[in-house]
């Protein structure tokens, strides 16, 4: 995503509106707490519990890949560098 962005100059937006690099960075750590949430919650299970998982299709895991990657601030300074 970051690739394309660099690629087609949309990047050049980050540069030039600072809330947008701002907003890109508390999604980030809002999908973070999202996830830290979900392993202390009560009823949650710890992350390192074995325990059975049901098998995720193809769509799914790209899903969670991408939302990943695309909130991962270290990847976005890469490209806009």
């Amino acid at each position: 995503f970051y690739m394309l962005c660099a690629a087609f100059g949309i990047t050049a937006l980050l540069f030039a509106i600072p809330y947008a690099y701002d907003a890109l960075r508390f999604a980030g750590a809002a999908y973070l707490l999202w996830l830290a949430w979900q392993a202390v919650r009560p009823g949650g299970r710890s992350p390192f519990q074995v325990k059975a998982m049901k098998v995720d299709g193809p769509r799914k895991l790209f899903a969670m890949g991408f939302l990943t990657n695309l909130l991962n601030p270290k990847i976005a300074m890469l490209y806009l560098a």
